[in-house]
C-alpha cells in the first residue's frame, strides 16, 4: 500500500505563518498575516520580502561536499576569533581554490 501524503491544514498554515516560520505555500492570504503575532519584525516592511524573486540556486559540483567545511571553519573564525567577513570568506576561498587543483 503506498504511503498516504498528509497535508497541514490551512488553519496550521496561518498559525505558523504568524509566528516565525514562512509558509512554503504561494497563496497570498497566508503571506499577508506573516509573522503577526511575533514582536520580531515590528515596525519592519515584511512584506516586501515578498515582492523580490530569489536569485538562483548555484550549480552543483563534485566538489561541494569538499568544499563545506571551509565555509564552516569561516563562520567559527568570525564567531569565535572575531575576525571580519571579508578575512574569513577569502581564507575559504584561498583554500576552496588550492583543494580544487590538487584534485583536478
Amino acid at each position: 500500500m503506498p504511503p498516504s501524503k498528509q497535508s497541514i491544514s490551512d488553519e496550521a498554515q496561518k498559525a505558523m505563518n504568524k509566528g516565525t516560520r514562512l509558509t512554503v505555500l504561494k497563496d497570498p492570504a497566508f503571506k499577508k498575516d506573516a509573522a503577526v503575532d511575533t514582536k520580531l519584525y515590528e515596525g519592519k516592511n515584511l512584506q516586501g520580502i515578498f515582492t523580490v524573486k530569489p536569485a538562483p540556486l548555484p550549480k552543483a559540483t563534485k566538489y561541494d561536499r569538499k568544499l563545506y567545511p571551509f565555509l564552516n571553519e569561516a563562520a567559527k573564525s568570525m564567531a569565535y576569533d572575531k575576525k571580519d567577513v571579508n578575512t574569513v570568506l577569502r581564507e575559504a576561498e584561498e583554500k576552496a581554490n588550492k583543494y580544487i587543483q590538487e584534485n583536478k
